[in-house]
């Protein structure tokens, strides 16, 4: 009987803790449903923008996508393209695309940099290029979803209590924006890959709203006020870094009173290129050693690692309690098994029945928040991906182990840039 009681005070408690969990991936949706919606301004009353667009061989990208953001329905906005470097018809794409719209010009890195990576030395080239005081940070493989992405942006910087924001909030210098997937993309792979996504938005997202500093950024939109970076210096951590230049460029800046979120589905951008397998691993690797960088990253490590295991701990528990039943048998003598055979069929019953309250309870807090942050609806099968979350991040650390650290570096030259 004394082991009987142990196995399940243990798995109610693991449940209450699994159950409390799966609530928080509700919170965000819950908190939005109090919220109004988002009411128009004057045009005047939002501020001008500046939209920085970094692009290498994406001619093809700038073609489909560009259009689209030099339509937005807002009144003061520019649109700066900074080529790193192309060497297909980008430039062919962007002189045609300036004829037609006053407000887009573009900028051209070299073909070498000396101090700095070029992914940095293109967002700094395209801040020195911009004429507003809030800069747009985006990609040319992105597209906004509505004509109203600008405006969403503009009331986040200039009312950002509209929107759900974290209780320490002050005064915003930073805007971190949400992003999605392409979703006409319909195979397994690419509901993986936005499922994803959107799992550690949710996470990083719910680490600011619990009023921690932001420790990371979408590269596809985040907003940042031009002095800020002036006042810091410039790029002040991972200058050498091959990749990650908006991700450092929020966590190197970012306090918890000076970050604002912008949670609504009309600000949501699309990415059109999903990574592949060898891709994908290779960046959540890369991401490893952004968080390396980044600084501050203790919490938020830990409330990613409870939250992947917590799963497999409710599967467990709950297995070890269904499974009493036949394992009593084994453990005791026939008369202690026929006594308490009885007792822990009922307890196994419950512990079914408590697991798929638990499961059910999950999906629709899940579902809610995906729902009003305009990813859509969740395909069954993250019940699996959640499970194997686990071993994603665990497999990319272990390759961050194995890896050189000069991999993450860039191959500096020493002659005169051309």
């Amino acid at each position: 009987m004394t082991l009987l009681i142990i196995v399940y005070v243990l798995f109610l408690a693991i449940w209450a803790c699994a159950f409390m969990s799966a609530r928080r991936y509700g919170r965000i949706g819950r908190r939005l449903l109090a919220i109004e919606p988002v009411q128009a301004e004057p045009a005047e009353a939002l501020p001008p923008l500046s939209v920085v667009v970094t692009a290498h061989n994406a001619a093809g990208n700038l073609r489909r996508h560009l259009p689209r953001l030099l339509e937005q329905d807002y009144e003061r906005f520019e649109v700066i393209v900074v080529d790193m470097a192309s060497t297909d018809d980008t430039l062919d794409v962007l002189e045609r695309l300036e004829r037609q719209h006053p407000n887009l010009s573009h900028t051209r890195t070299p073909a070498s940099a000396r101090d700095i990576s070029l992914p940095r030395l293109a967002l700094m080239l395209g801040l020195r290029a911009a004429s507003s005081e809030w800069v747009v940070l985006t990609q040319a493989c992105t597209v906004p979803t509505t004509s109203v992405w600008l405006t969403r942006i503009g009331q986040a910087v200039s009312s950002p209590q509209r929107f759900l924001q974290s209780p320490r909030l002050q005064q915003p210098d930073i805007v971190l924006g949400t992003a999605r997937y392409w979703q006409q993309h319909s195979t397994g792979w690419s509901r993986r890959m936005s499922f994803h996504r959107m799992w550690l938005t949710m996470m990083h997202t719910l680490h600011v709203l619990s009023g921690h500093s932001a420790v990371s950024a979408d590269a596809s939109c985040m907003v940042i006020r031009r002095a800020l970076l002036t006042e810091k210096g410039g790029f002040t951590i991972g200058q050498d870094l091959r990749m990650g230049a908006v991700e450092l460029l929020a966590a190197q800046d970012a306090t918890c009173s000076n970050v604002a979120l912008m949670l609504t589905p009309s600000a949501i951008v699309e990415d059109e290129a999903i990574p592949q397998p060898r891709s994908w691993r290779n960046a959540m690797v890369e991401r490893v050693e952004l968080l390396r960088h980044a600084g501050h990253t203790s919490l938020y490590h830990a409330a990613l690692t409870w939250q992947m295991l917590l799963p497999w701990a409710m599967l467990i528990a709950t297995a070890i309690a269904a499974g009493m039943p036949f394992v009593l048998p084994s453990v005791l003598t026939p008369s202690e098994a026929e006594t308490y055979s009885a007792h822990a069929t009922i307890a196994a019953i419950v512990a079914a029945m408590l697991y798929a309250v638990y499961t059910i309870s999950k999906h629709s807090a899940l579902s809610l928040t995906a729902r009003h942050l305009g990813y859509g609806q969740l395909p069954v099968a993250w019940l699996i991906w959640e499970l194997a979350l686990a071993f994603w991040h665990l497999g990319a650390r272990l390759r961050h182990a194995r890896t050189p650290r000069t991999s993450f570096r860039k191959s500096f030259i020493t002659q005169p840039l051309s």
